[in-house]
């Protein structure tokens, strides 16, 4: 689904992409038709440096398996402890929510060891083939 009527703010987004927008409720519309169980959004334009951190320290938690709200509201209290001067006021990081469904997601993304030895057995047994093959058609 397009989410923008202009081509050069067009994007294409499938179930599972990481959005990151500005507020307004169609493109909230757009996103959940596009499949998006959950948005990570801001009400209020904020800092893009303190976001960044946020966003970062967000992601982090998600990896080790915390629900999403869960995640976000650790990634505010742990950007507030590192924040400095007025970077430690509300209006840097109050304003990033969560919308729709807070489940934890499975982040991991490595392949089971075993498929790597099934396809070196599977490659040796081939190859073993191969050569006993070629002893018996030279013989």
């Amino acid at each position: 689904e397009n989410l923008y009527a202009l081509p050069r703010l067009d994007a294409t987004v499938k179930g599972g992409d990481k959005v990151i927008i500005s507020a307004d409720k169609r493109y909230f519309r757009s996103l959940g038709a596009a499949g998006s169980e959950s948005i990570l959004t801001s009400l209020w334009k904020i800092d893009e440096e303190s976001s960044a951190k946020i966003v970062k320290l967000f992601y982090d938690n998600l990896s080790e398996g915390m629900p999403k709200d869960e995640a976000l509201r650790k990634a505010k209290l742990s950007y507030i402890e590192i924040a400095e001067g007025r970077t430690a006021a509300p209006q840097y990081w109050a304003g990033l929510v969560l919308i729709g469904d807070t489940a934890p997601i499975d982040l991991k993304t490595g392949t089971a060891w075993w498929w790597y030895l099934l396809a070196g057995i599977v490659a040796l047994v081939l190859v073993m083939l191969l050569i006993s093959n070629k002893k018996e058609k030279t013989v």
